[in-house]
């Protein structure tokens, strides 16, 4: 089993499901949806998942490092796995893979939320 992720944002006043935003959702005018949370779960054999943000970051936005992340464990295995995020290969300004070792206690529940700076940044 992949990496299982539940979404959440404000923009679209979406809560809890496991469908990512589209684009249009997360570039409405004004800018509203600015910040996605999710809970992301992998299992002690999963190595990389992605999660999809679709902020639609230029390549400067990507090499800037955004979108900002934060990130707490809610229920950790016993090997408290050490986590990479790492923009998408195939869809960089929409897309973040997480990626962990694989083995026995890596497994993991975490709390996520992912930032936009606000474009006049961009």
């Amino acid at each position: 089993m992949a990496l299982t992720v539940i979404y959440a944002w404000s923009g679209g006043a979406y809560s809890g499901g496991t469908t990512p935003p589209t684009a249009a959702q997360m570039n409405q005018p004004g800018g509203v949806s600015t910040l996605i949370t999710a809970t992301i779960n992998m299992l002690d054999a999963d190595t990389t998942g992605t999660i999809t943000h679709n902020f639609g970051h230029s390549s400067l936005g990507v090499s800037n490092q955004w979108p900002l992340i934060g990130w707490y464990f809610t229920t950790a295995g016993t090997a408290w796995p050490e986590l990479t995020f790492n923009p998408s290969a195939s869809n960089p300004g929409n897309a973040l893979t997480v990626g962990k070792v694989s083995g026995s206690g890596t497994g993991f529940t975490a709390n996520i939320w992912l930032m936009r700076p606000h474009t006049l940044i961009e």
